[in-house]
């Protein structure tokens, strides 16, 4: 394979769908390749889009073969590693943190036909629609990928905001808004299960600017939001290095779920090798009196067995213990903004709220197409808490 005649080909694809040209593709096609763009997932975007690729490319090559110990079949994971994942990076386009591939769903040991049996999600039926149409229908792949690049383009314009960003805010107001953030009614597909991660990493960026407690210590940038930690081995969302580059503290980060013992157990399992790590948190939007006692247990055995400190608490609670420590909320406002601008898993609805929110004016902002918006709905608050009992020894704030 010459991967560079690969990404060629891409920069000649993407040139003519920035002309925005009408494309000569079956109306079916359009209804399906819109489909797959609008269900907001990276891997059935990557895999669609090599296997068209190897198709425009190869001809004779039967692309529902996409492993080489298929009869006849290639590596579909080899090329979107090293043509299409990159590709999708460089151009701020969905992507995967290395292939589409590394969704199980996609790597079973099976044709793409059309009664292939992966659970690939609500575009299943499209995507194998759109191969059957290239391999038995003889339909041309390379005008399926300008219009699939198109309906990216047309999407990245839609999510690109001014985004807003207070100053002088007092905890209490800084707390609201990322409250009223984190639990907006977002349209299906665009869930805030990310935001809560941001916003613990945006504190994380003031402690160690502005504390004693983490002098010398460095933040990872965030892990990529489909990425599982067993393809990554991070130990958490947010993670701290000491000065030896060994992990110091780790936070798990969970949105809308209450922290069970079997939650801490799995989080055990993560680190119970590793030395070094002092605290463990678990942090969640969704602090619940249930589980206290079998929680509890858990953190008690972990501390004798290991000598890490397990921490649960809430999303919320710790945020705004950490903001009196700092010296003003600005810094973490800005932080937190400029992760929402940065981040690929962060959608054109969070940032248009956090708009709303923060007083910014969205005006001007090109509206979400037809199927992606939807009526804001009662902004959710969580009730103020009093910290977990679950935290142990001195209290935190996490």
């Amino acid at each position: 394979m010459n991967a560079r005649s690969y990404r060629l080909r891409l920069g000649s694809l993407l040139a003519d769908a920035e002309k925005e040209a009408t494309l000569a593709i079956p109306p079916d096609a359009k209804r399906w390749i819109g489909k797959l763009v609008d269900s907001n997932s990276n891997a059935i975007i990557a895999v669609t889009m090599t296997s068209l690729l190897k198709k425009a490319m190869c001809p004779e090559q039967d692309v529902r073969k996409h492993q080489t110990k298929m009869s006849g079949g290639y590596s579909g994971r080899t090329l979107d590693q090293s043509v299409t994942t990159p590709f999708l990076k460089a151009n701020a386009f969905p992507a995967m943190s290395e292939s589409g591939w590394l969704a199980r769903s996609f790597e079973q040991n099976a044709m793409y036909t059309l009664d292939y049996p992966g659970a690939i999600g609500k575009a299943k039926k499209e995507f194998l629609l759109v191969l059957d149409l290239v391999e038995v229908k003889g339909a041309d792949p390379a005008p399926m990928i300008a219009y699939m690049l198109q309906l990216l383009i047309k999407k990245k314009r839609r999510q690109r905001v001014s985004l807003a960003i207070p100053s002088n805010l007092s905890v209490k107001d800084t707390v609201g808004m990322l409250e009223k953030h984190f639990f907006y009614s977002y349209p299906p597909g665009h869930g805030a299960s990310r935001l809560p991660v941001l916003a613990i990493h945006a504190i994380y960026a003031q402690l160690i600017a502005e504390t004693g407690r983490y002098k010398g210590c460095t933040l990872k940038r965030p892990r990529p939001h489909t990425a599982a930690d067993s393809q990554t081995r991070s130990l958490g969302d947010v993670e701290v290095l000491a000065g030896g580059g060994h992990i110091y503290e780790a936070v798990e980060v969970k949105h809308n779920r209450v922290i069970t013992p079997s939650m801490v157990r799995s989080a055990f399992k993560k680190f119970e090798s590793k030395r070094g790590l002092e605290r463990y948190y678990i942090l969640t939007t969704r602090m619940h009196a249930n589980h206290v006692e079998g929680v509890s247990r858990e953190i008690v055995k972990i501390s004798r067995t290991h000598g890490c400190q397990v921490i649960v608490n809430g999303v919320v609670e710790s945020v705004a213990y950490y903001l009196r420590l700092l010296r003003s909320t600005d810094g973490f406002v800005q932080s937190y903004v400029g992760l929402l601008e940065r981040d690929p898993a962060v959608t054109y609805h969070h940032r248009s709220i956090w708009n709303e929110i923060a007083g910014g004016d969205t005006r001007g902002m090109e509206p979400p197409a037809s199927g992606e918006s939807g009526r804001r709905g009662e902004t959710r608050r969580t009730d103020p808490r009093r910290p977990s009992r679950h935290t142990r020894g001195k209290r935190t704030g996490k």
